[in-house]
C-alpha cells in the first residue's frame, strides 16, 4: 500500500516541485497552504496521512499550535531558516516531530530522507533509548551493516559521537554517505587508521593508535563528549576484547558511562553476537579465539557492565 504524505508550505514553487517528487517515487500526496487548511484536510482526508511534511514559517495559526493540535501522526518540518543546534534539538522533541529538513534540499537526498522516515523499522532505537540511559546491541554478523544502518537512520540528525573500531573514519564516512545518511552531525573517534598511515586529528575525527588502546580512547571520547552531544555508539565491544581481557573493558565501559551521564549523553554499544564464531568457521576462530567469544558471552549474558538493557539480534530485530 502507497504511504501517503501531507505538505504544508505556502510556498507553491516548491511544494509543487515536492508534490512530483514524491509522486514520481510512488507517494500518495495532499497539499495544504497554511496550517489552517492543514487542519481542514486532517479532518476531511479518509485516512491520516503517514507524514507531514511542515513548512516551519506560515501564516495563519502559528506552527507550535497546529503541532500540538495534530495527534499520531509524524510531522518533519521544512524551514529555510538556519537554527541551532540546541534550537534544533528543541523542536525534535517535540510531540510527533522526527525530523528537521532544511531548505534548499538535494531532491535524491530528500526522498531517501523520506523513505528513512516512512520504512517499516525494525527496530525502535529511539523508543528504546526513551527508556534507558544505555543499551548494548548484540548483531548477528550476516546483518551487521542492515541493522547498524537502520539504528543510525533513525538517530543520524542527533549530535552522534561514533567511536570506530573496526572501519576506517574514511570508509566509515564514505558507507554512511552511500547509504544517504547525513554524517555534519557526527564527530567520528577512529581506533583503526593510525595503525596503517599516520594521520593529524581532523575537526569531525580523532585519532588513536589502535584498536584496544583505553590509555587514548577515554580521554579522547571525554573529550569529545563534552560539547551537547545526544548519543554515543561504540563499535564495538567484540573488537575491544580481541585486545583487552574482560575485566579491562569492563572498567573501560564503567568510565564511558559514567562520561555519558556527566554529559547527559545515552549510549548505544555493539557487540557481534555468537554465530559470528561458528566453530566450523575457520578464519573466524583465528581472529576470534575461544577466549574472546567467552568473554563477550560474559559483557552480554551476565550484564557485569553498567547497561540498562540488552537487545540480542541473533533471531530477529527488535520491534
Amino acid at each position: 500500500m502507497k504511504k501517503s504524505i501531507l505538505i504544508v508550505d505556502d510556498e507553491p514553487d516548491l511544494r509543487n516541485l515536492v508534490k512530483m517528487a514524491l509522486e514520481g517515487n510512488g507517494y500518495n500526496v495532499t497539499t495544504a497552504v497554511n496550517g489552517d487548511e492543514c487542519l481542514e484536510k486532517l479532518h476531511s482526508l479518509p485516512e491520516k496521512p503517514d507524514l507531514i511534511l511542515l513548512d516551519i514559517m506560515m501564516p495563519g495559526t502559528p506552527v507550535k499550535e497546529l503541532v500540538q493540535r495534530i495527534n499520531n501522526t509524524k510531522i518533519a518540518y521544512l524551514s529555510i531558516v538556519k537554527t541551532s543546534d540546541l534550537e534544533r534539538k528543541r523542536l525534535l522533541e517535540q510531540s510527533n516531530v522526527v525530523d528537521y529538513i532544511p531548505k534548499s534540499f538535494d531532491f535524491d537526498e530528500f526522498i531517501a530522507r523520506i523513505d528513512y522516515l516512512l520504512s517499516e523499522s525494525n527496530m525502535g532505537i529511539k523508543k528504546e533509548m526513551e527508556k534507558c540511559r544505555n543499551i548494548l546491541v548484540t548483531i548477528p554478523k550476516v546483518d551487521y551493516d542492515t541493522i547498524t544502518t537502520d539504528i543510525i537512520s533513525q538517530i543520524y540528525m542527533k549530535k552522534i559521537c561514533y567511536v570506530t573500531l573496526n572501519k576506517t573514519y574514511g570508509a566509515l564516512k564514505d558507507f554512511l554517505i552511500r547509504k544517504k545518511i547525513y554524517t555534519v552531525n557526527i564527530v567520528f573517534v577512529d581506533g583503526i587508521t593510525r595503525t596503517v598511515i599516520n594521520t593529524e586529528n581532523r575537526k569531525d575525527c580523532s585519532f588513536v593508535s589502535y584498536p584496544g588502546a583505553l590509555d587514548e580512547l577515554t580521554p579522547t571520547i571525554s573529550g569529545v563528549l563534552k560539547p551537547n552531544f545526544d548519543y554515543l555508539i561504540f563499535d564495538s565491544l567484540s573488537d575491544l576484547l580481541t585486545y583487552r581481557d574482560v575485566d579491562e573493558v569492563k572498567r573501560f565501559v564503567k568510565n564511558i558511562t559514567d562520561c555519558l551521564t556527566e554529559n547527559r549523553c545515552k549510549g548505544i554499544f555493539y557487540a557481534l553476537s555468537r554465530y559470528k564464531y561458528a566453530k566450523e568457521n575457520r578464519l573466524s576462530k583465528i581472529m576470534y579465539p575461544e577466549r574472546i567469544h567467552k568473554e563477550k558471552e560474559l559483557l552480554v549474558e551476565q550484564q557485569i557492565i553498567p547497561i540498562d538493557k540488552v537487545i540480542d539480534l541473533r533471531k530477529k530485530y527488535m520491534y
